[in-house]
């Protein structure tokens, strides 16, 4: 209370009345509204900046792009200096692939994007190797491919480039230059082989930093197709995998002019460079034991240019183990009938059989009350999940399947099935003896799942449909030439994300069979 009086005193001599108002400052003073139409040094509005140095002046080293660093110290930078050039270009018949200027290549990615790129100077090509843990001198040169996981993946995913190989004679040897940047240690990398049976692997391939090349022995599998496969799995970390100079050398017979220079016995035509002798499993080093087979010198007579002028897509030669089942019961239906004995009574039992089923009868469908004659591929070598019926709404409304008429649709949401899902639809046995059109409408809405169409094998898909258009739901009636002989039509599905599907509908025949 002492203090109260002065208090009073000191507050009389700023406000000497109530309702008094103060004057202005003196000039010197800031404010924070400024009506002045004279500028004033450091001072500008909130949301105005300005250089008080004239841009013009700036040194280059000023005006110079910090986004790309001029060496490469981890992954990111790798992102930021990558020059994505293009995807992968097919090229069926290169078997040797630098990806240089517009070059395509035989092998694929059935299991993520794949870009080719470079770098934009020689500092990069040699840093990269750095991080990859190789020599300077290991390192790329040029175009190469690649692919990236930016943030971790499930142990069990795969990422893979593959080839169909619809006839070899003998084993090949398969030869690629890679990289990894992240965890090399804990990415596995294998060749595998993988048929309408079984698939069979290498072990997992040390990274072995003093040399970026690779040479595999690739064991024939005793199939008439077979898909040769690169697999990187257990890439659980961010990772960077590159692929530069893919090349398979082996007695290749799918562009032979005649069947009778295709043979079975295998053959080695050239060792790997590399000792890979622990490399196969059990089922593999069997096969090496088979004696190897002279080589046919009418082999080397090939048909490129027909198969280029052609546009229905080569089927293998060599028959497969389906048709060469038939004409052996062929071959045992004509000695019974030759037979005096039970050669009258299987002519009466023929008589009374139906017709064979046109090729119509056995494609065509709708899918408004049942799947008709297809039925889901089965291998128990594989994961692959199941084509379905729907006549309702499916999945979300931005990637779902929109209501309407009956269809067959695949995708999925669970998380359960976060990584890739193979859906392989398979057609009944088919005997065709002239080329016809198969058309089907196709829903889809996004570039993470995929269709391919493939004939005899699920692994021989000469077909992929076109990337997705935003503006179209339904693509209706997609056409898709089968060939001559062709014994089984497989329509197959890749999804590579969650939230993603896939419908097909109204599958038809164009044929003078029909």
């Amino acid at each position: 209370m002492i203090n109260a009086p002065d208090k009073v005193e000191k507050n009389r001599e700023i406000t000497p009345y109530p309702g008094y108002i103060p004057p202005p400052p003196a000039n010197s003073f800031p404010t924070l509204i400024d009506n002045s139409d004279i500028p004033r040094a450091n001072q500008q509005s909130s949301n105005t900046f300005r250089s008080e140095t004239p841009l013009q002046i700036l040194s280059p080293d000023s005006r110079r792009d910090f986004s790309c660093p001029s060496e490469l110290t981890s992954i990111t930078d790798f992102l930021t200096c990558v020059r994505r050039l293009s995807t992968v270009t097919l090229d069926e018949h290169n078997m040797l692939c630098d990806f240089e200027k517009d070059s395509g290549c035989r092998f694929k990615s059935i299991s993520s994007p794949l870009s080719v790129g470079n770098f934009p100077n020689a500092d990069h090509y040699r840093t990269f190797a750095t991080l990859a843990g190789r020599p300077e001198e290991e390192r790329p040169t040029g175009n190469f491919v690649f692919f990236i996981e930016y943030r971790g993946t499930d142990p069990e995913d795969e990422f893979i480039m593959s080839t169909p190989i619809t006839c070899q004679k003998g084993n090949g040897v398969l030869k690629f230059n890679y990289w990894i940047v992240g965890q090399q240690d804990k990415v596995m990398l294998r060749v595998c082989t993988q048929n309408h049976l079984s698939r069979s692997c290498t072990q997992s391939i040390s990274y072995n930093a003093p040399s970026a090349s690779i040479a595999i022995e690739v064991v024939h599998p005793n199939s008439t197709f077979f898909e040769l496969e690169i697999v990187a799995s257990n890439i659980v970390d961010p990772a960077v995998i590159v692929y530069d100079n893919i090349e398979y050398k082996a007695d290749m017979c799918e562009w032979d002019e005649k069947t009778g220079t295709t043979q079975t016995e295998d053959s080695v035509n050239e060792k790997p460079i590399a000792s890979v002798d622990s490399f196969f499993e059990a089922e593999e080093q069997q096969g090496e034991k088979d004696p190897p087979g002279e080589e046919d010198p009418e082999s080397s007579e090939r048909s490129d240019s027909a198969t280029l002028i052609n546009p229905v897509p080569t089927r293998p030669i060599r028959l497969s183990p389906r048709r060469a089942e038939s004409e052996l019961k062929m071959e045992q239906l004509i000695s019974e009938l030759t037979d005096e004995r039970k050669g009258s009574d299987l002519i009466e039992d023929a008589e009374d059989r139906d017709e064979p089923q046109s090729v119509c009868k056995l494609l065509n469908c709708d899918f408004d009350h049942s799947m008709c004659l297809y039925n889901n591929y089965v291998n128990e070598s594989m994961s692959i999940s199941p084509w379905q019926l729907g006549n309702n709404r499916v999945g979300n409304p931005h990637t779902g399947v929109r209501e309407g008429s009956g269809f067959l649709y695949v995708g999925t949401d669970s998380p359960a099935d976060s990584k890739i899902v193979n859906y392989i639809l398979e057609s009944p046995d088919l005997s065709v003896d002239e080329d016809f059109e198969l058309t089907m409408d196709i829903y889809r809405r996004s570039n993470d799942i995929t269709l391919q169409v493939c004939l005899d094998t699920p692994f021989y898909c000469p077909y992929t449909i076109t990337p997705f258009e935003k503006e179209t739901d339904w693509m209706e009636g997609q056409m898709f030439l089968i060939p001559k002989g062709t014994l089984k039509v497989y329509i197959r599905a890749i999804q590579w994300r969650r939230f993603k599907w896939l419908a097909i509908d109204n599958l038809k025949v164009s044929s003078t069979k029909c």
